[in-house]
């Protein structure tokens, strides 16, 4: 690995400000892969527990208790996946219409 990498990134120091463009320079001489691991896992608990906020809010999903994470899933570029929600999850947010449809359904087969 080099020991040497660079990236850009934008960051709005508000929602609505203007963002400001930072050219970053990382010397990663000296960092064991045990250190870089440990950072990399804590930036995938961040990036998920962003995706858990986003997705109890926008889409009524628990946030899980317990999750096991393949890091392949997750590489730069990918987006996370939006957990499924079990059918009971999805039934408690269907309208009552849509509740006695489904129901109607399900006797019918």
């Amino acid at each position: 690995m080099d020991n040497i990498t660079k990236c850009n990134a934008s960051t709005k120091p508000t929602q609505n400000g203007d963002a400001v463009g930072t050219a970053f320079t990382f010397n990663w001489a000296d960092v064991s892969p045990e250190e870089i691991r440990a950072m990399a896992q804590s930036a995938l608990v961040i990036k998920m527990q962003s995706q858990f906020r986003r997705d109890a809010v926008k889409h009524g999903a628990a946030i899980p208790t317990e999750i096991t994470v393949n890091v392949v899933d997750h590489k730069p570029g990918t987006r996370a996946a939006r957990p499924q929600k079990s059918i009971m999850e999805q039934i408690a947010t269907m309208t009552a219409e849509q509740r006695a449809a489904l129901l109607a359904q399900l006797t019918a087969a």
